[in-house]
C-alpha cells in the first residue's frame, strides 16, 4: 500500500496543469493524544472543459504536521486570491494537488509497508524454524 501512494505521488508531477484560483487559506490546530497537530486547509476552484470544480488538496498524501510554523509556510505559498497552477488526473478532474510529485510523506508511507513486510517474513520464518527444532 505504502509503495501505491509513492508510485502514485510520484506520478502527479506528470498529470496536465491548469490554473487555479485560491479560496481558501489557512492553518487549523487539530487536538492528538499526543499534543497538537496543525493541518493546512487550501480551497481552490479551476475550470476544466468548462466545468467548474473546487479541491482541496495540497500533496496526493497530506499529513498535518507538528510545527505550526511548517504548515504556516504551506500555506503561506497560497494566499487566497491567487492564481496557481494545478496539477489534474487527465480522466479524473475531481483528482488533483498544488505541489504534485513525491514528498517525504510518500517516502514514509513507502518505507512504513516495506518495514512491516519485512517483519512479517522474518516472524513467519522464524516462526517456522522454531517449530521445527521444538517438534518431537
Amino acid at each position: 500500500f505504502g509503495f501505491y501512494l509513492a508510485y502514485f505521488s510520484f506520478s502527479t508531477a506528470s498529470w496536465p496543469t491548469t490554473k487555479a484560483e485560491i479560496i481558501e487559506s489557512r492553518v487549523v490546530q487539530v487536538p492528538t493524544k499526543n499534543g497538537t497537530n496543525y493541518k493546512v486547509q487550501i480551497k481552490y476552484r479551476y475550470n476544466i472543459n468548462g466545468v467548474e470544480y473546487t479541491g482541496d488538496s495540497v500533496r496526493f498524501i497530506n499529513y498535518g504536521y507538528d510545527d505550526e510554523q511548517e504548515a504556516k509556510q504551506i500555506a503561506d505559498k497560497f494566499p487566497v486570491g491567487s492564481k496557481v497552477d494545478l496539477k489534474f488526473q487527465g480522466n479524473n478532474p475531481k483528482m488533483t494537488v498544488l505541489e504534485p510529485g513525491l514528498h517525504v510523506s510518500a517516502w514514509l508511507a513507502a518505507s512504513a509497508g516495506f518495514a512491516l513486510i519485512v517483519v512479517a517474513f522474518i516472524l513467519r520464518f522464524t516462526r517456522k524454524k522454531w517449530l521445527l527444532q521444538h517438534s518431537s
